[in-house]
């Protein structure tokens, strides 16, 4: 195996024959397939799969609570790397560095209010950066709740206190 990212027209010529485009390219990058083709994933894709497999698992047990749509809800910001481009055009449109990965909304349970919480998924030995640093101390100066969660349990957990 390599230790470099397969090119573009290097994985278009590995095909030999099969109909690839630079989609075939994209989605081949994007899902991490690329190692099948004699080439590891970079550096930072290999990092996020495990990121990425425990959001998953956040996804499915947040989906299967009883309540979900009714008593609470929640989504996933997808605010991923992206090239240099995309993330100019995001950032016009609002995309913020920082912001958490999840936001959890919940009703109000007797007489207390609605809340919202954030929660930043990491693994075991994930860190913050910078932004999602900051992003920490603003919730906590505004009272807002936020969570650092690198398991499904620390999420079970936050959702059996409300």
């Amino acid at each position: 195996m390599s230790d470099r990212t397969v090119s573009p027209k290097r994985f278009l010529r590995q095909l030999s024959g099969a109909t690839a485009t630079a989609a075939a390219y994209q989605k081949a990058a994007a899902d991490g397939t690329l190692h099948m083709l004699g080439a590891k994933p970079s550096k930072a894709r290999r990092a996020a799969q495990p990121e990425r497999e425990l959001q998953r698992a956040i996804a499915k047990y947040l989906d299967g609570l009883p309540g979900c749509g009714t008593n609470f809800r929640w989504f996933h910001v997808p605010n991923e790397r992206r090239d240099a481009r995309e993330a100019k055009r995001l950032a016009g449109e609002g995309v913020k560095a920082g912001v958490p990965d999840i936001v959890i909304v919940l009703t109000a349970i007797a007489d207390g209010p609605a809340r919202v919480v954030f929660a930043e998924v990491k693994t075991p030995k994930g860190s913050l950066s910078v932004a999602q640093r900051d992003w920490r101390e603003w919730c906590k100066w505004s009272c807002v709740q936020w969570f650092l969660v690198r398991s499904v349990d620390e999420v079970r957990a936050i959702m059996e206190d409300r």
